[in-house]
């Protein structure tokens, strides 16, 4: 079952206000590549665990360089591969299987999608 992110927009603002991004947080504006998601789940999810962090998060519609939020096209629920959905796909074929969660946000007027994967309950 997925877990839902108590204040997005709470969450959004921390992770923005990281002076960089590091093993468990990840921005992008647009750029979505099925694959290359997999990979970076992955990646963060370990480097969560292995940083003692709650979660790790791949965020679209934020700016790597600077940490504006600029908004995004991808929409991680209407995403598919084949006949599934992204999302499905995804929980499916991670190895090792880990369950990752999506929230989108309207933030200011610019689109935002989270994708994450909670050690346990997010604190936001």
């Amino acid at each position: 079952m997925p877990i839902q992110i108590h204040d997005p927009k709470r969450l959004l603002e921390s992770l923005c206000a990281l002076p960089r991004e590091t093993g468990w947080v990840e921005f992008k504006e647009n750029k979505f590549n099925e694959d290359s998601v997999g990979q970076y789940v992955s990646s963060l999810a370990n480097s969560a665990m292995f940083d003692g962090e709650d979660a790790a998060y791949l965020v679209f519609g934020v700016r790597n360089e600077d940490h504006a939020v600029v908004g995004t096209t991808v929409d991680l629920l209407g995403e598919t591969v084949g006949n599934e959905s992204f999302i499905l796909w995804l929980n499916k074929y991670l190895d090792p299987h880990i369950s990752v969660s999506v929230e989108s946000l309207d933030y200011n007027g610019s689109r935002v999608e989270i994708l994450h994967r909670p050690w346990i309950s997010p604190a936001c």
